[in-house]
């Protein structure tokens, strides 16, 4: 999966808050620095609350999403502004750009 020219895209997901998990689906946007959670049971959370999310892609953990809830439903939680850890590993199943400055020297 190459995420460069992606704004948003989808991964299985683990919700945790505290000592509750739900499995379900997160939508990451990088550009608007959110995540969107859906499963058939999400609790209903107060603002603020933090939260954390780890996505798989192929089973392979791919990111660790922290941050407070903005919105909570029985079905859904957005989360913003999100802050992500590439976990270890993810290069096997996705594309990161990265941007090294070099220069040539005689």
């Amino acid at each position: 999966m190459n995420l460069e020219h992606i704004d948003s895209f989808s991964l299985e997901a683990t919700f945790s808050f505290e000592k509750i998990t739900a499995k379900g689906t997160a939508r990451i946007s990088f550009k608007s620095r959110t995540c969107e959670f859906y499963s058939d049971f999400v609790p209903l959370l107060p603002l603020n609350s933090p939260v954390t999310i780890l996505t798989r892609y192929n089973g392979v953990k791919v990111f660790i999403i922290y941050g407070p809830t903005f919105v909570s439903s029985k079905r859904f939680v957005r989360i913003q502004p999100i802050n992500i850890t590439l976990c270890e590993g993810a290069e096997e199943v996705i594309e990161v750009p990265v941007k090294i400055p070099v220069s040539c020297v005689k």
